[in-house]
């Protein structure tokens, strides 16, 4: 037996065909067999890895790219905010959330109270990822009265550029939607006017009900292109494609300013304005994302 397991290594005994003139071979077949061993056990750690440091915040990141019409920024601040919510201290958090806030105040049930505690907690940090990153890259420009005398402003007027999402500028008479000179103004960075913004009362909609809904829509100097309502697929123009599942005019004129360079957005212009920024976030895909987000939460829960 002894000469057997002597002979193995050194060529089956058949030292004509097989060589293995150091006798190391049964130590590479031996480290193999280990290695395979040591994959085979991790191989359901790398998995999970994938799983959560990988397809998860990548999902998160295609979900906001796309529906904010290929918006990197909102892209990015949801797979940060993925990432950091399925770290240790990021579920430790949730887990707190859902039992202290959606539990015991709110009365839930646990399955639920969790899913609307990841969708909360993903919102309100991809919100304020949103804004910092925008803020971090863009200057934000002073708003001030819109001048019909003033050549800057009209020059914009005449040839608007933005996403237009039925946020219409006054350059087309009888045109639906269109805002009145009164109701622009001018955004400026020291001289320099670079965009106008239009707000008012968004008319049929909620406001045949009695609630008064503002409608807002925006251009800039430095857009690059024409903009959405410009764009057609499958026959249906971009502005019908943008809403309501991207997102409303609010998104659209936000996403205007940034493409122009600018950090702006309209969350402060009214309770509307805010409603639909917590829904579609400030550049538009955030229902999308929050569907992605709740359906996460109910696997990881089940899991």
């Amino acid at each position: 037996m002894l000469i057997l397991l002597r002979l193995l290594p050194t060529g089956y005994n058949k030292h004509i065909q097989y060589v293995d003139p150091t006798g190391n071979f049964f130590w590479f077949v031996v480290g193999a067999l280990v290695a395979v061993g040591i994959a085979a056990g991790v191989s359901e750690d790398f998995r999970d890895f994938l799983k959560d440091e990988v397809m998860k915040p990548a999902i998160s990141f295609v979900t906001g790219f796309v529906f904010s019409g290929f918006n990197p920024i909102v892209g990015l601040s949801a797979a940060i905010t993925t990432s950091a919510l399925d770290t240790g201290k990021g579920r430790q958090f949730l887990y707190r959330f859902t039992k202290e806030f959606f539990d015991d105040v709110l009365g839930f049930k646990p399955k639920a109270a969790y899913i609307l505690s990841t969708i909360v907690a993903h919102t309100v940090a991809t919100l304020a990822l949103e804004t910092t990153i925008a803020n971090t890259l863009y200057p934000k420009a002073d708003i001030v009265p819109f001048d019909k005398n003033n050549p800057q402003d009209m020059a914009m007027l005449k040839d608007p550029k933005g996403y237009d999402s039925f946020g219409r500028m006054p350059v087309e008479e009888g045109r639906p939607d269109a805002f009145d000179y009164s109701k622009l103004r001018t955004l400026a960075i020291g001289e320099d006017r670079v965009g106008i913004l239009g707000t008012d009362i968004k008319q049929g909609g909620l406001t045949k009900l009695g609630i008064t809904v503002q409608h807002s829509g925006g251009i800039v100097k430095n857009f690059p292109g024409q903009g959405i309502e410009n764009i057609s697929v499958l026959g249906l123009k971009g502005n019908a494609i943008y809403a309501t599942l991207f997102g409303t005019c609010h998104q659209a004129t936000n996403q205007t300013f940034l493409m122009g360079g600018l950090a702006n957005t309209v969350w402060n212009q009214g309770w509307e304005f805010k409603a639909t920024t917590i829904i579609y976030g400030n550049y538009g895909g955030g229902l999308v994302e929050k569907i992605n987000w709740g359906v996460q939460a109910a696997h990881d829960y089940k899991n």
